[in-house]
């Protein structure tokens, strides 16, 4: 059985600021690329169109390629190995998950106190 822990101040304000930076940067990207296509989709200028939808499919994939390598390269606090994700199924939420890392070497999983 593994033992539960909470991840560490320092670690878990970390793996915070970067959950933050992953959804706040594509969104100060794709909302001025948005506004691009929504702009130039009704009056015809199709070179800043195709630059705003570039820029709003680019800001998505940032997003989601970002998250998944944050989550890839996430590194056990007590022996220092990469761990995967886990997110476990809470009771009292229907849709939410909480996010968790497991360490098999150390039987530990390192709780982010963090929901999906």
């Amino acid at each position: 059985m593994h033992e539960t822990r909470t991840i560490p101040d320092e670690i878990q304000r970390r793996y915070t600021k970067g959950r933050l930076a992953t959804i706040v940067t594509p969104l100060i990207i794709g909302a001025p690329s948005f506004g691009l296509i929504w702009i130039n989709g009704h009056n015809g200028s199709r070179p800043w169109l195709w630059v705003g939808i570039a820029g709003f499919v680019g800001s998505v994939i940032f997003a989601v390629i970002s998250q998944e390598w944050r989550n890839r390269h996430f590194k056990c606090p007590n022996c220092e190995r990469a761990i995967p994700v886990r997110y476990a199924n809470v009771p009292q939420y229907t849709k939410k998950c909480r996010i968790e890392f497991v360490c098999s070497h150390c039987k530990i999983t390192w709780d982010t106190g963090l929901f999906t």
